[in-house]
């Protein structure tokens, strides 16, 4: 118990430093001292490998369904559904693996696997996009990237072709959505870090 206390301790001398050091720090002590069971977390870690294997399949059927689409309105249609399924109703920046914390290593490699794959599938569309399409892509492509995602970003082939798309001579005649597009494309890789 003292050992408890002391680490209550760091926590509150954490505050001062620092408030998300302090934050998880509280967060962890509060779960060694609960009184939680081991099959509570067992089925919690099932439960979310579940669905990391529910969103793999969704998004390895998308990609199967897309694959043979070539009409850019039903590309934008189609991608826009995946995006509001992945975000829900957030406007703000969703990981495609956001809540997933404790699912089984496997299962994510294989959640990744198929968002790079269905990632690269639209970069490739980006040569042919109008400026709708490419705003579609451009929020289904800007998620909330973690530091394990930029090699499947970089494989994906998506940073060429954005800078691909951006670098097509623009028409005098630029429509606002072409001009928002190339700006929403600017701005992904500016979150990528490119």
């Amino acid at each position: 118990m003292r050992k408890w206390k002391r680490l209550s301790g760091l926590s509150k001398s954490a505050d001062e430093r620092d408030d998300v050091v302090a934050a998880t720090q509280r967060i962890v002590i509060d779960f060694l001292q609960a009184d939680v069971d081991d099959a509570q977390i067992g089925a919690a870690m099932r439960s979310r490998t579940r669905e990391a294997g529910r969103r793999e399949k969704l998004l390895r059927g998308v990609h199967a369904a897309m694959s043979s689409v070539s009409s850019n309105g039903a590309r934008k249609v189609i991608l826009a559904r995946v995006t509001d399924q992945l975000c829900g109703d957030s406007d703000d920046l969703v990981h495609f693996a956001a809540d997933l914390d404790g699912a089984h290593g496997t299962s994510l490699k294989s959640l990744r696997a198929a968002y790079g794959s269905l990632l690269g599938l639209v970069a490739s569309w980006l040569a042919t996009a109008d400026g709708e399409l490419m705003m579609t892509i451009a929020r289904f492509a800007t998620v909330d990237f973690v530091r394990e995602d930029l090699s499947m970003v970089h494989e994906s082939g998506l940073i060429g072709a954005v800078f691909d798309a951006l670098q097509q001579p623009a028409s005098s005649g630029m429509t606002r959505a072409e001009l928002a597009a190339s700006s929403a494309l600017w701005a992904l890789l500016r979150l990528v870090g490119v």
